[in-house]
């Protein structure tokens, strides 16, 4: 399918389509690209998202005011920075993951209600941190992912109904405690281990027989036992693992 859409395209020129076409088309590049993610082919993946960024860049300057194409161009700036990433080029990562955040930090500043943009500004800052803590700026990195954390925290409070939020903040109190072990900061780092366990115990308690939430769990303890070695708490490290 991804194929034919490359040949569609090759087809019928960008002059010829509207605004609207050259989004959609902007948006089945970068899908396409995901697609080559998944297989493992991130050289041909990067060609597409560098295509799709191509594309959105110009139709989000002409409207500023479109949240559907900044979100859009956001999108390609994340995948191009994905890629970056992946090939170790931290500076390059940045280059994109620096505009993403901006996008998402104005789309934030105008509709300050949608949790959708919010919860694009916290996936934009934990981009960043990443890529710190890849780089070994772990105090950037930790100030990064602490941005993403009280976003995350603010999300489950509004909607607490929410799985894939409640999904989102376990995995950051994670990402804020590996980062807080690194440093030699081992009480906080504990303290947001056991935060991610109980938010991951919660997510077992509604619905047991998710066998994804146990696992997820299961690991939690793990992380828990793991700092109270650090800690030299062996029996208490016994009882989690």
């Amino acid at each position: 399918i991804g194929t034919k859409a490359l040949a569609y395209f090759a087809a019928v020129r960008e002059s010829e389509l509207t605004d609207g076409e050259l989004y959609r088309r902007s948006e089945a590049l970068r899908q396409l690209g995901q697609v080559r993610v998944e297989q493992g082919d991130l050289d041909a993946a990067m060609t597409t998202f560098q295509q799709s960024l191509a594309l959105a860049e110009p139709l989000a300057r002409r409207d500023t005011l479109n949240g559907q194409w900044q979100l859009g161009l956001g999108a390609s700036h994340f995948w191009v920075g994905f890629i970056e990433w992946r090939h170790n080029e931290y500076e390059r990562a940045l280059g994109h993951f620096v505009p993403y955040l901006r996008i998402t930090q104005a789309l934030v500043a105008r509709a300050p209600d949608s949790l959708t943009y919010r919860q694009e500004l916290a996936e934009a800052n934990s981009n960043i941190g990443s890529v710190k803590e890849s780089q070994g700026d772990l105090p950037g990195a930790l100030a990064a992912f602490r941005a993403t954390l009280a976003i995350k925290e603010d999300l489950v409070r509004r909607d607490s109904a929410n799985r894939d939020f409640a999904l989102d903040l376990a995995h950051t109190y994670n990402s804020v405690a590996v980062v807080q072990r690194k440093l030699g900061d081992l009480a906080d780092a504990e303290h947001n281990f056991r935060a991610e366990l109980a938010t991951r115990e919660a997510l077992v308690a509604r619905d047991p027989d998710n066998q994804s939430y146990q696992r997820y769990a299961a690991s939690s303890h793990v992380f828990v036992g793991h700092l109270l070695v650090a800690r030299g708490d062996a029996r208490g490290a016994i009882a989690e693992l």
